[in-house]
């Protein structure tokens, strides 16, 4: 909920925004559109008939994220106001993310 609530934010918005690898379209789109699935993702925990489905969506969008996140480390882009995030934290909180999903999917 976290990463989805942020898109409300309009610094962090426009960081994410610029996170958004080179080459894709409509980086706007895809900010709001991957926002949105990281909130089904999160409500769907809720939901035991959905947590196998998207437990599995969710290490999908970790792995199409981390380009972003990568790009965000070459390029010294920050995150809202906050200083840019070392890209071993970045890959921890992924991997974080991505064990929380496959537990998820184990015991849906």
């Amino acid at each position: 909920m976290y990463t989805f609530l942020g898109r409300f934010i309009p610094s962090i918005r426009k960081s994410l925004i610029q996170m958004v690898p080179d080459g894709i379209p409509n980086p706007k789109l895809v900010v709001y559109v991957t926002g949105w699935l990281e909130f089904i993702i999160a409500i769907s925990v809720f939901i035991p008939k959905l947590n196998y489905i998207f437990s599995v969506v969710g290490i999908i969008l970790c792995f199409m994220l981390f380009p972003g996140n990568i790009k965000a480390h070459a390029r010294n882009i920050s995150f809202g106001s906050k200083a840019p995030t070392n890209i071993y934290l970045r890959a921890c909180i992924q991997i974080l993310f991505i064990v929380s999903f496959i537990i998820i999917f184990k015991h849906a």
